[in-house]
């Protein structure tokens, strides 16, 4: 199944797709919703594309199978917040896997490139912050987190607590990236056992003469006092200066008849809305194949391959076709990680 929506400039591939809650009755759909009735979930999704034109929301999975229930609400209260309720996973599934956006998760940016992923939860409860993960396995993943405003609402000085129960992990060729705090983990092979609760109220960042300061706090007591005092501490750690990442180069031109896009530098998720743009004239590119010239490329991120992959759906639809150029190993190994490798050609 293929959609094209020109009006929202939304595109969706779909290979295969089975959701097990359509095939319920109404009646369970409808205890389920009030919370009366677990929801059992089957999920199965194989080759599946998500992506907007314009915009900064990429979605592609080679395979993904989820298998579980969410749990009907405790004491038999009616709830419509699934996110209060908790969700058993007796498997997560996912293969080839990328994930970008920045608009749509209001408090956190997210840029996620993963080859393997399998795990199991006795219960998830995002409203309680309970993250038990157990027998997790991921291989070769990158997951990078734009933190921002701990809140948005002044008056909400309510801490967020979080619990990450990781039993039986086993981590293989994975970063984990979180801004604005600078911390960048790596990790060849690594097992887990661990217990780990985060809270807080508040933080705030700013860097100059290269280095990063910030603040982390927790405010005591409630109301209005304790939110200017909240507000008063962040002000004093706004940003006065910002890390500005190696903006990517690109010039473009026809040869035998093809275009020819040249990039250089790092096409990460800092540049990526400015580098789409400023590659707008390809989009409007007909009847001609377009080549992405990366000889000169240093890396590129989900952002970058979302780009990459919404000028190839262009392309396409306009009788033409996108290859790709010139890649490095480390790009190479994103691609084949990602699954892009079989859905770009390369010369």
């Amino acid at each position: 199944m293929e959609v094209v929506n020109d009006r929202t400039a939304w595109d969706v591939d779909l290979g295969q797709l089975y959701l097990s809650p359509f095939h319920h009755s109404p009646m369970i759909l409808y205890r389920a919703y009030k919370g009366k009735e677990d929801l059992p979930l089957h999920i199965e999704i194989d080759s599946l594309y998500v992506g907007h034109r314009g915009q900064d929301t990429l979605i592609y999975v080679h395979a993904m199978r989820l298998h579980g229930n969410v749990q009907k609400v405790e004491n038999g209260k009616s709830s419509k917040d699934f996110t209060a309720r908790t969700i058993v996973v007796d498997q997560l599934l996912l293969e080839q896997t990328t994930f970008h956006s920045d608009t749509m998760i209001d408090a956190d940016g997210v840029d996620v490139i993963l080859r393997h992923l399998n795990v199991k939860s006795p219960g998830l409860n995002i409203a309680k912050g309970d993250y038990p993960l157990h027998g997790l396995k991921m291989a070769d993943a990158f997951v990078g987190i734009e933190l921002r405003d701990t809140t948005s609402d002044p008056d909400d000085t309510t801490s967020t607590p979080m619990a990450f129960d990781v039993q039986d992990g086993e981590l293989r060729n994975v970063r984990f990236l979180l801004n604005p705090m600078g911390l960048d983990l790596r990790a060849g092979t690594l097992t887990t056992n661990v217990l780990a609760d985060v809270g807080g109220d508040l933080f705030d960042f700013y860097f100059r003469d290269e280095k990063l300061y910030f603040c982390i706090g927790d405010v005591s007591g409630k109301g209005v006092p304790a939110s200017l005092f909240m507000a008063v501490t962040r002000s004093a750690f706004r940003t006065v200066s910002a890390r500005v990442d190696a903006r990517p180069h690109h010039d473009h031109d026809e040869q035998d008849g093809n275009v020819v896009a040249i990039l250089s530098g790092s096409l990460n998720t800092a540049v990526a809305a400015e580098t789409e743009k400023a590659m707008g004239p390809l989009y409007d590119v007909e009847g001609k194949n377009i080549i992405l010239d990366c000889t000169e490329l240093e890396y590129i991120s989900s952002a970058g391959l979302r780009i990459f992959l919404s000028l190839l759906h262009s392309a396409e639809g306009k009788g033409g076709h996108v290859y790709i150029k010139g890649v490095n190993n480390e790009l190479r190994d994103i691609f084949t990680i990602t699954g892009f490798s079989n859905i770009f050609e390369f010369m």
